[in-house]
């Protein structure tokens, strides 16, 4: 997750090493495990400020050299729907407890699923 002054700065760093204006650059996040974290979240603190400007800096320079590299392209698409890989990691078990799908159970011990997966 990123906030307002992350994209801005984002943008700004775009737009200065392309011919991108920063209100044209759109950034889309998702969340890592391994990132430093930009911003705050619940409990868990924000990392330096120097380690998310450089990480942000990193990321921000693949749309650079994608700018750099950029071709002509035709836009297709299509859709499909795989059910075999996702997969509920909350598990209902005989001990009437969730237990987490990573704990190494004994699949004799699982009882269900709880709930359905989102294939999507």
């Amino acid at each position: 997750m990123i906030d307002r002054d992350n994209t801005s700065l984002m943008r700004q760093f775009i737009a200065t090493q392309t011919d991108l204006r920063p209100e044209n650059i759109l950034i889309a996040a998702t969340h890592t495990h391994s990132a430093p974290s930009a911003m705050r979240m619940g409990m868990l603190p924000k990392s330096d400020d120097a380690a998310v400007e450089r990480f942000l800096t990193k990321a921000a320079t693949a749309a650079v050299v994608a700018n750099q590299q950029i071709k002509p392209s035709r836009l297709t698409f299509g859709t499909a729907q795989e059910t075999r890989l996702s997969f509920n990691r909350r598990l209902r078990c005989k001990d009437g407890k969730t237990h987490m799908n990573w704990e190494g159970l004994d699949p004799e011990f699982v009882i269900e699923p709880w709930g359905p997966i989102d294939p999507k």
